[in-house]
C-alpha cells in the first residue's frame, strides 16, 4: 500500500519553494480544495475528458485506487468487462490514461450526475460480491457525507458529461438492439458484461456472434405484452433488490427508448 503512494512525494517536493498557492488542502480556504497547486472551489468548468487527465484520474486514484487499480483481482483495465479499474500513478502514458478514461465512462450517467454508478457506489448505496460467491456486502462508503468537498467537485465534473443525442425510436427486434439498445445497456448496465451475471451482455463494439448472444439474453428478460413489467426495466428502476440501485426511471430518455423498443420486440 505504501509503494502505491510514493508517486505523491515527488509532486510535493517539486511544489516547495515555488509560487504555488497550495501543496495540501490545509493551504486553502474552508470551501476550497488544492488542485494542481491552486486553490479551487467545487464549481468545475471545461472538457470532462481533459479534466479527467489533469485532475480527476488522480482524485479517483487517491479515493478509490486502493481497490480499483489495474491489477486488482488479477485484472487489467479492460472497458466493458463489468469492473471499473484505473491505472495508478502520476506519470502515465497516453494509452493508460485513455484506457482508464474509457472504463470510467461506463459508470457515469450523463445528464444526472448524482445518479451515476460511480457515486452510487462511492456513497455506499450499492452492494458488491467481493468473493464472487453470491454473498453480497455493502460497498464501502468513500464519501461519508454529501457535504464532502471532493464529492461536490466530482459531481461538478460529472455534470459536464452530456447525454448524446438519442433517436426518437429504435427499430424493432435485433436491428434496433444492435443499432441503439445494446449501446445504452452497456453504458447503463456495465456490470452485466461480467461473465458471472445471470443476465450477461457483451461489452462495447461486439462482433456479430456476441451481439446475437446479447440480444437473445436480453429478450429473455422482457415482455412485449407489458413492457413495464419486464424484469429488465424493473431492475433498472432499482427493484428486485438490484445491487446497483436505480439506473433509469420512467421519463429518462434511455428508459423510455428501451421500453418502447420492448413493446415492438418482445416475446
Amino acid at each position: 500500500m505504501a509503494s502505491r503512494s510514493l508517486w505523491v512525494l515527488p509532486l510535493l517536493l517539486a511544489a516547495c519553494g515555488t509560487d504555488n498557492e497550495c501543496v495540501t488542502p490545509q493551504g486553502c480556504g474552508p470551501e476550497q480544495l488544492c488542485v494542481s497547486n491552486r486553490c479551487v472551489g467545487t464549481d468545475v468548468e471545461g472538457d470532462p475528458r481533459a479534466l479527467y487527465a489533469s485532475e480527476f484520474r488522480l482524485r479517483l486514484d487517491t479515493e478509490c485506487g486502493i481497490c480499483h487499480f489495474a491489477g486488482a483481482n488479477g485484472k487489467g483495465v479492460a472497458p466493458g468487462d463489468g469492473s471499473w479499474r484505473l491505472y495508478s500513478g502520476a506519470d502515465l502514458s497516453a494509452d493508460e490514461i485513455e484506457a482508464s478514461w474509457q472504463d470510467v465512462q461506463d459508470f457515469v450517467k450523463p445528464g444526472d450526475a448524482v445518479a451515476s454508478l460511480l457515486l452510487t457506489y462511492a456513497r455506499g448505496e450499492a452492494s458488491i460480491d467481493p468473493e464472487r460467491d453470491g454473498t453480497k456486502a455493502p460497498h464501502p462508503a468513500v464519501y461519508q457525507s454529501v457535504e464532502n468537498l471532493s464529492y461536490a467537485r466530482v459531481i461538478g465534473w460529472l455534470s459536464l458529461f452530456e447525454l448524446p443525442p438519442l433517436p426518437a425510436a429504435a427499430p424493432p427486434g435485433e436491428e434496433g438492439y444492435g443499432a441503439v439498445i445494446h449501446g445504452l445497456l452497456v453504458q447503463g448496465c456495465s456490470c452485466h458484461t461480467a461473465p458471472e451475471r445471470a443476465w450477461k451482455i457483451a461489452g462495447p463494439d461486439p462482433d456479430a456472434a456476441a451481439l446475437a448472444e446479447s440480444y437473445a439474453a436480453t429478450t429473455a428478460w422482457v415482455s412485449a405484452a407489458d413492457p413495464e413489467a419486464s424484469p429488465l426495466l424493473g431492475y433498472t428502476r432499482g427493484e428486485y433488490g438490484h445491487s446497483a440501485g436505480r439506473i433509469w426511471a420512467p421519463g429518462d430518455p434511455q428508459y423510455d427508448l428501451i421500453r418502447d423498443w420492448i413493446r415492438t420486440t418482445g416475446p
